[in-house]
């Protein structure tokens, strides 16, 4: 493909239209990659939806302490300027975040018509195909992928253009754009409904604060053999406790049970647990008090 195309993925901090945390860009020229970017991005609202505590690498305290969307875009903008735009699912994720973050701060979109979807695209192209989600489609054309990693997104985004126009024996935009009746998505750049939030950020779901669950009765501190749930973490947080507590002789179990010790609880526990722990006085003690108890215990046998 001749010309220069530039790939953009975005993750965003809750449903917010515009509350992007992180952006990821990689621009090919002639169907060969010459760029990549990727940034953290403060969110204009300081809250952490659930799925982005479940499955990012990052929490909402880093991405606040990240450069804010204006300064990113408007470094950004001299090296998309002249490219083609493009980015899978455009129409539900990036046109829209990326139309709420400019109208929150103020700006309007100065890069054409808008951005060609890939997805679309990728329908188009390969109809029979079990699913068009960029994941699949990577994987049908053998396209490593690092999902919701926005550079890794973005490239796969770029080479299932470069594939689809391969397959089709097309070398420009023109023919490409009249053969798939490809239309880039409009960037409506509207100022998002802000939502209020008092107080320090929150990790939300639906909408809502998670709250923090009581312990129906006080821990007495960590012992050899005893169980332990962890619960309402990520996995990559449970994977680190779950290691941390058994070396200190402890027994990792899934489920509460009358014979659990205690259950360290993330905000996103949910009701059933909690009323388990209830049922039979079993404590449940924060991340930060449970590593405390085991900081504690390894001071009082070294």
């Amino acid at each position: 493909m001749k010309g220069r195309m530039a790939c953009i993925d975005l993750e965003w901090a809750n449903s917010t239209p515009g509350n992007i945390c992180e952006i990821g860009v990689v621009w090919f020229e002639n169907g060969k990659e010459v760029q990549r970017f990727r940034s953290l991005v403060r969110p204009i609202v300081p809250a952490w939806g659930a799925w982005q505590y479940l499955n990012l690498p990052y929490g909402l305290e880093e991405a606040l302490e990240a450069p804010p969307f204006v300064e990113l875009w408007n470094a950004l903008l001299p090296d998309l300027e002249a490219c083609r735009l493009v980015a899978h699912n455009a129409a539900e994720a990036e046109c829209r975040f990326l139309g709420g973050a400019l109208g929150h701060h103020g700006l309007g979109w100065d890069l054409g018509a808008g951005v060609h979807c890939s997805l679309v695209l990728a329908k188009r192209v390969w109809p029979e195909a079990r699913s068009h989600g960029l994941k699949t489609i990577a994987a049908n054309l053998g396209v490593p992928l690092d999902h919701h990693n926005p550079e890794s997104d973005a490239r796969a985004a770029g080479h299932v253009v470069l594939a689809a126009a391969a397959d089709w024996g097309v070398g420009d935009w023109a023919e490409l754009d009249r053969r798939a009746g490809w239309r880039p998505v409009p960037v409506l750049c509207v100022p998002p409904e802000m939502p209020a939030v008092t107080g320090p950020p929150v990790v939300e779901v639906y909408g809502q604060a998670l709250v923090e669950w009581t312990s129906p009765v006080p821990y007495a501190g960590p012992r050899r053999g005893g169980r332990f749930v962890l619960s309402g973490l990520s996995d990559t947080e449970k994977h680190r406790l779950r290691e941390l507590g058994m070396s200190h002789g402890m027994r990792a179990v899934s489920s509460v049970a009358g014979n659990v010790d205690v259950v360290v609880a993330g905000p996103l526990m949910g009701p059933s647990k909690w009323a388990r722990c209830q049922k039979w006085n079993i404590p449940i003690v924060s991340v930060s008090e449970w590593v405390a108890w085991l900081e504690a215990a390894n001071q009082g046998t070294s």
